[in-house]
């Protein structure tokens, strides 16, 4: 363990000094007692376990300096702007510029746990709580987040998404997403926006299907175990191989590998938060942990 560090998740000496300097300094009232490197560890440590405000460990501040922050700063976009920040450095790192040009877009339907709020059942998922809808760019990087019901469509979500955070996307000129975006939202995207959006379909196998699995929709093949076995000695077994096999979608995989960042931290397992905003709060706040990791390491 590393100086100045309690738990794994805590910043190191060389990642408090990136982020020291994106803490927001207030010119009025009395000097700041609190140390602002363990506020940081104390939500970041939030973020990985999952722990609840009551149980935060004696090691860092009390809950209510804790909470005074993170309440402050997701109302002011600080922690958007740390993401903001983070990003165009790692992207310069990666020989990028700092600003995207091309995005994805794609929402994740998350069980909610005690929502007060913008809550709803997702009947394509079978989900009820809330949808994350993200866009990221090449890198799998967040620019942008917005939770809202699950009820609510993909292409609603994303116009909310574009709207609360219109200067964002001065740079953008192409967006890829699935087929849940179409529609109208092309036309509102390129008339408001000047943005291209290409919607990028899966992969579907296009090999010879005996008629006895021939469907409805001849487009979606649904098989059982025996069917398999069936397939495999009245087909080519490489045809039965191409059926089984994973196929990664070109640009879609990017986002969809971000929404597993995400919910590799415990917070974000599923949505518990009173409010969508904290939600967003903490979304940013697991970004930032990955891509301080790489900018030092």
């Amino acid at each position: 363990m590393q100086e100045g560090r309690t738990y794994p998740c805590d910043l190191t000496d060389k990642e408090w000094e990136i982020i020291k300097p994106l803490i927001p300094v207030y010119k009025r009232g009395r000097k700041r007692e609190v140390n602002m490197r363990e506020v940081i560890n104390g939500l970041l440590y939030m973020t990985r376990t999952g722990c609840q405000w009551d149980y935060i460990p004696k090691d860092y501040p009390k809950k209510s300096t804790l909470w005074y922050y993170f309440d402050k700063w997701t109302k002011d976009g600080t922690w958007k702007q740390f993401n903001d920040e983070l990003r165009k450095q790692v992207r310069v790192m990666a020989g990028r510029d700092p600003d995207a040009s091309a995005a994805i877009i794609d929402s994740q339907s998350v069980k909610s746990a005690q929502c007060r709020t913008e809550k709803g059942y997702d009947g394509g998922k079978k989900i009820g709580g809330r949808k994350r809808q993200i866009l990221v760019d090449v890198l799998g990087l967040l620019l942008s987040v917005n939770i809202h019901a699950a009820n609510k469509s993909d292409i609603t979500g994303a116009k909310e998404l574009f709207e609360l955070n219109a200067e964002q996307y001065q740079y953008l000129s192409r967006i890829w997403a699935d087929g849940g975006y179409q529609g109208d939202f092309k036309r509102w995207l390129k008339s408001n926006y000047d943005i291209t959006l290409e919607i990028v379909k899966s992969i579907k196998y296009k090999g010879y299907v005996p008629k006895k699995y021939q469907k409805t929709k001849a487009d979606k093949l649904q098989l059982n175990l025996f069917d398999i076995k069936d397939y495999t000695k009245t087909c080519n077994m490489n045809k039965a191989d191409e059926l089984r096999k994973f196929k990664i979608v070109k640009w879609r995989w990017i986002v969809e590998r971000t929404f597993s960042w995400l919910i590799n931290n415990r917070r974000l397992s599923k949505d518990y938060e009173s409010h969508p905003k904290s939600g967003e709060s903490f979304c940013y706040l697991a970004m930032t942990r990955l891509m301080l990791n790489r900018l030092t390491t």
